[in-house]
């Protein structure tokens, strides 16, 4: 893994999550017994338990703690009895990211060890690290960094897994340490340095990304041990082992570069460069590791800000024959011209030179790029990169071109941009874009309307917390009329909800009631 920021999951994962899955029917009732969702509830349904969960935060915003807790107790039964390990950690991650909203930070914590206690049927470190994840990132978000950090103690010491956005093609790794040195960054952040370091120490015990770590060293002013880290991530044995060591030069590369050493940040690719070219000629079996080692130093380029250099490094890297024959044939015979770690590292490129405003560059490594799906998902990046550069006119007019994109999250993401970078007049004209561009009837039919409504719930959504923002009821009622036309039901009810917790924000009860008793009427017709 090549990036270190903490990626910030977007507006519209929070819906898909409460979505689950695409709704592609019209809203109905499916009549279910209320016994049947609350006192017997069997933890089969899902996406209605989710939903419902969203609609409690606005009730306990309203100040109505019975109805909160009732509506969040389907989500906690599910936890306990769904026969799914990776539901019930899920939904132990849906209860603990519901109580950070209400404010209930304890609970949050409480929801977190018993995630972590539960005794599970088979491995689920995994899926349990996850689920703690989000609860760390939502008390972050929330600015409770002791609470996050007692959580991020709560994974397991075994857990190491790459958890991928897959809207914009972005990843960071799961692991207490991880999660430590993270936290590490946001005390820096806040001026708590004596906590940063204190965390620092804790996830230095299983020193296994000794260049992240190291990063956080010299956030806090500790240069000195920050290099004597960068040396130890270093140190392994490179004349046997290509696969132990190249992922860490690369990861103490773009360290270097980014405490201001780029000349040994350059002679680390070089030199892992070189090893690999070494490898290759007495080991040409191993074609496929080290093409993808060749393709992960392109990325470390630009990482380090060397951007026409990793474009350059990577339209001259080829597959050995036997590699580019197995990845590119297909079923008819024909040769696609790229592998798969090629469509990866264009992919990734696109990415990073769309956030150091690399635009030109970036539109060149996505014509690089094979398949339309690949395609639009570098494309996405772009779109949201533009928008949080306020080049709005760029991101809609990508947008505009390919439809498919909203698919990946783009158009909720530049909504949340709008959101958080922009005011009055301006901000509801670029929401008026916005849906004007999510309205627009497109194909294929099928993925059109569970696409549309995501689009509509994000705007709608920026509408109810701009006029949250600036006590403008019109906004307010913008967003209503937005909601209305979601068709999906998990979708609009938790539009509804949103809107609703608006309303509370300004103490407009009689608005947010029914906006309330509206979404938990629907939630309560869901039946999966």
């Amino acid at each position: 893994m090549l990036h270190y920021k903490v990626l910030a999951l977007t507006a519209v994962v929070s819906l898909a999550n409460a979505a689950c899955t695409f709704s592609l029917k019209p809203l109905q009732s499916a009549n279910i017994d209320p016994q049947a969702i609350y006192a017997q509830n069997t933890g089969k349904r899902i996406t209605q338990a989710k939903v419902l969960a969203q609609v409690a935060v606005g009730y306990e915003k309203l100040g109505q703690q019975d109805m909160a807790a009732k509506l969040l107790s389907p989500a906690m039964q599910t936890a306990k009895v769904n026969s799914s390990i990776h539901y019930q950690t899920e939904m132990w991650g849906e209860v603990g990211a519901s109580y950070v909203k209400m404010g209930r930070y304890n609970d949050a914590l409480q929801a977190a060890q018993a995630l972590a206690t539960q005794k599970y049927q088979g491995s689920a470190d995994g899926d349990v690290a996850l689920a703690l994840d989000r609860i760390i990132r939502e008390l972050v978000a929330a600015k409770q960094l002791d609470k996050a950090t007692q959580v991020a103690q709560l994974i397991s010491s075994s857990s190491s897994i790459t958890s991928y956005v897959v809207e914009v093609g972005e990843e960071y790794e799961i692991s207490q340490p991880m999660a430590l040195t993270r936290l590490a960054g946001e005390y820096t952040k806040a001026g708590q340095r004596e906590k940063a370091l204190k965390v620092l120490d804790q996830a230095l015990q299983q020193r296994t990304d000794l260049a992240a770590i190291a990063l956080a060293y010299a956030a806090v002013g500790q240069q000195n041990q920050a290099l004597q880290f960068l040396s130890q991530a270093t140190r392994i044995d490179t004349d046997e082992h290509t696969s132990l060591y190249s992922n860490d030069f690369i990861k103490a590369a773009v360290a270097y570069a980014a405490m201001g050493q780029k000349d040994q940040a350059l002679q680390l690719l070089a030199q892992i460069k070189e090893k690999v070219k070494q490898q290759e000629a007495s080991n040409p079996m191993g074609g496929h590791y080290l093409h993808r080692v060749m393709m992960e130093i392109a990325v470390g380029y630009a990482e380090i800000g060397e951007y026409h250099q990793a474009l350059q490094f990577a339209k001259t890297i080829q597959p050995s024959k036997d590699l580019a024959e197995e990845a590119g044939r297909t079923p008819g015979g024909l040769i696609s011209g790229s592998t798969s770690n090629e469509v990866f590292v264009f992919t990734q490129l696109a990415g990073r030179f769309a956030e150091a405003k690399q635009y030109n560059l970036a539109l060149q490594a996505i014509q690089a790029i094979k398949g339309e799906g690949n395609i639009a998902v570098a494309k996405a990046k772009l779109a949201v990169e533009y928008a949080r550069a306020k080049q709005y006119d760029r991101a809609f007019q990508l947008l505009r071109q390919s439809k498919q994109l909203t698919v990946y999250g783009a158009l909720p993401q530049v909504v949340e941009a709008v959101v958080r970078a922009e005011r009055g007049d301006r901000a509801v004209q670029l929401l008026t874009q916005a849906l004007e561009v999510a309205g627009t009837p497109d194909k294929p039919l099928i993925l059109r309307d569970a696409r549309k409504d995501l689009a509509l719930a994000a705007i709608a959504k920026g509408y109810a917390e701009i006029g949250q923002r600036e006590q403008a009821q019109p906004l307010l009622a913008q967003a209503r009329q937005i909601a209305a036309q979601i068709h999906g039901e998990a979708e609009k009810a938790v539009a509804l909800a949103t809107i609703a917790s608006g309303y509370a924000a300004r103490g407009q009860r009689e608005q947010a009631e029914p906006l309330l008793a509206q979404a938990r009427q629907i939630g309560e017709g869901i039946n999966r």
